[in-house]
């Protein structure tokens, strides 16, 4: 699902000139899944792996048609993990690690 809605994010940017006319976009994409507490390891390696695959792709296509120099990559979540073990898994902490691209 996270490749498809790049994929259309992808395809609204190729409209950017005719006929959208905008200066500037913003579009958004959502990626869930992450609240797991004690399955942190196996599903996080599942999610990034997934968003590894779909950005990468996005990035290609933005590189293929000339875009990629114009286009910025941010990502945001709503919550972040303590580093340390309660015995259950980890707790909902203060923050969380963000990338831009």
């Amino acid at each position: 699902q996270l490749c498809q809605q790049f994929e259309q994010v992808a395809k609204l940017i190729g409209l950017r000139s005719n006929p959208l006319e905008a200066e500037r976009d913003v579009f958004y994409v959502q990626h869930s899944g992450f609240d797991t507490h004690s399955d942190a390891g196996g599903i996080l390696d599942e999610k990034m792996e997934e968003f590894n695959a779909c950005v990468g792709a996005f990035v290609a296509e933005m590189k293929r048609t000339g875009t990629w120099e114009q286009v910025t990559v941010v990502t945001l979540s709503d919550f972040g993990r303590t580093l340390t073990w309660n015995g259950r898994g980890t707790d909902h902490a203060w923050a969380g690690h963000q990338m831009a691209l």
